[in-house]
């Protein structure tokens, strides 16, 4: 008999509400209110909170009015956040490239409004079409100025806020906004919808992204929209359908020529090589993304070493595995990032027998979920926890399970809701302790040589000497 009873399962229980059903816009102070609430009362949530609600609020009254009405509250919303932006204090001086892209909302709004008064003055879609016509690349650039603020809205984890902010973005500057605008904001607003475990709804707009990016002519666009369908297609544990959207992507950003995306696509060619048990091909693939980064890009070299990580773990490899994931979570301290590679870490570290480490693993997935906000994000660290405690303090592994079991019921996460369902039944893997036996096959040159890199790593040894202080 189960330990935990699942809820699904008891007399009583009410059934679950998909967070589809429940994520709609929200007004500024009422989405922002909500993602204090999901962060477990966290606030302020970022340097640039005022500046992110005058945004909303400019973006809301906006598309609440007439068009003709538009122009004149965008560029009262560009005094307003330059007015906002004081002089900073000697402790903010560090953080000026978060500064700067607050600052360039200014700009951006200031831009739209000129933009929106001279569709104002045209009649019709007619109107609206010669207002799209005519320089696009400004509108474009003023609507990328105030995606950029979402995007740091989306790393506070202030999801309902950059939801809500692009949905009154979309409707109040259509006037000015052509295919490609359009579907970068579709885009981006299925990744927050993502992000927040709307599934469904996630999958609609990276549909109606990569149709307005065909439609553009605009293969970065469409490139962006299959890169989102394919996590959502690994997230739902349907990894044939990933390969094929990660394949079609990859092709997408070659076109496009995108560095950055093409290595979001090797990225995520890593992940469906080793879904079909191709560990070699999958090295090959995160070595081609890591390669060739720049310096500052921190957080994307997180992303692709807690890949190889997990690579490295599951063919047996686990100084390989622990190596990457800890050199990862050196290098950010966004949740989306650490969770997964604390998640991998921990399981490393359980392979090798390091128990104290694994302990202070676990301390610092507990502060990482606290904040996070992501539902799949937590589960997901939640049963990679529990599979590394079990076995060896099995009502540790049963808390754990119980929670990825409970958040990933009511995601729709199939696979993270089995791996739960397996640590709380008993259920007991042929292959355990054998890290997929499946995969015995001699690594080829190329990827022993990158497993031997990650294993030497040098985090590795620093995060177990604070795990041992």
């Amino acid at each position: 008999m189960p330990a935990v009873v699942p809820r699904s399962a008891r007399p009583d229980a009410r059934p679950e509400i998909s967070p589809d059903a429940l994520l709609v816009p929200l007004a500024p102070h009422e989405a922002y209110a909500a993602d204090i609430e999901r962060l477990d009362g966290r606030a302020p949530l970022g340097a640039a909170d005022d500046a992110w609600l005058m945004l909303a609020h400019t973006l809301e009254r906006a598309a609440a009015l007439p068009r003709a009405d538009r122009a004149a509250v965008c560029a009262a919303g560009a005094r307003t956040v330059a007015v906002l932006l004081s002089p900073p204090t000697p402790s903010e001086c560090g953080d000026d490239r978060q500064r700067s892209t607050v600052a360039a909302v200014v700009d951006g709004l200031s831009a739209i409004a000129v933009r929106l008064s001279a569709a104002s003055t045209r009649n019709g879609p007619a109107g609206d079409r010669l207002a799209g016509a005519g320089e696009p690349e400004s509108a474009r650039a003023a609507a990328g100025a105030l995606q950029a603020v979402v995007g740091q809205q989306e790393q506070a984890g202030a999801f309902l806020l950059a939801f809500s902010t692009l949905a009154a973005m979309r409707r109040a500057l259509t006037p000015v906004l052509d295919a490609r605008s359009r579907g970068l904001l579709l885009a981006q607003q299925g990744r927050v919808a993502r992000q927040l475990g709307a599934l469904a709804m996630a999958a609609r707009f990276y549909r109606a992204a990569a149709r307005a990016g065909h439609r553009a002519g605009a293969p970065d666009v469409v490139a962006r929209a299959l890169l989102g369908g394919g996590v959502l297609a690994n997230m739902r544990g349907n990894y044939p359908k990933a390969r094929t959207l990660f394949r079609r992507a990859l092709r997408a950003a070659s076109h496009a020529g995108s560095a950055v995306l093409r290595r979001s696509g090797h990225q995520g060619l890593l992940l469906a090589a080793f879904a079909a048990n191709d560990a070699d091909t999958a090295l090959a693939h995160g070595w081609a993304a890591i390669r060739g980064l720049p310096e500052d890009a921190a957080e994307e070299r997180a992303e692709m070493l807690l890949n190889l990580g997990e690579v490295g773990r599951q063919t047996g490899d686990h100084r390989a595995a622990l190596g990457a994931c800890l050199s990862a979570i050196e290098l950010t301290d966004l949740p989306r990032l650490r969770l997964p590679a604390l998640g991998t870490a921990a399981r490393a570290a359980a392979s090798l027998g390091e128990h104290r480490l694994l302990e202070f693993i676990a301390r610092d997935v507990e502060r990482t979920v606290a904040r996070s906000g992501q539902q799949f994000e937590n589960a997901r660290t939640l049963v990679e926890l529990a599979e590394a405690f079990d076995g060896y303090r099995n009502d540790a592994a049963l808390c754990y399970a119980a929670r990825a079991q409970s958040l990933a019921a009511s995601g729709t996460f199939y696979e993270v809701a089995t791996r739960a369902a397996h640590i709380i039944d008993g259920y007991v893997d042929a292959d355990a302790g054998r890290e997929h036996a499946r995969d015995t096959a001699a690594r080829s040159p190329r990827a022993q040589a990158v497993l031997r890199t990650l294993a030497a790593m040098p985090a590795a040894e620093r995060y177990e000497r604070l795990a041992a202080c």
